[in-house]
């Protein structure tokens, strides 16, 4: 998979994005590309899990 590499200047008082411009591309795996977007959601998503099941779980109808 082929990612762009950007940089982007922001103003640090407003937080406004001043410029971006594409510097380059690169070839990088897809799993190296979505592994750190799994881990982070899927530890979130097992607390809930795990927080709702000691809350008592769904209520069913």
């Amino acid at each position: 998979m082929q990612v762009a590499i950007i940089r982007t200047t922001i103003d640090r008082k407003t937080g406004q994005r001043l410029s971006e411009e594409i510097i380059g591309y690169e070839e990088v795996d897809e799993d190296a590309y979505y592994r750190p977007l799994v881990e982070i959601f899927g530890k979130r998503v097992l607390e809930a899990l795990q927080n709702d099941k000691q809350e008592g779980g769904l209520v069913e109808s």
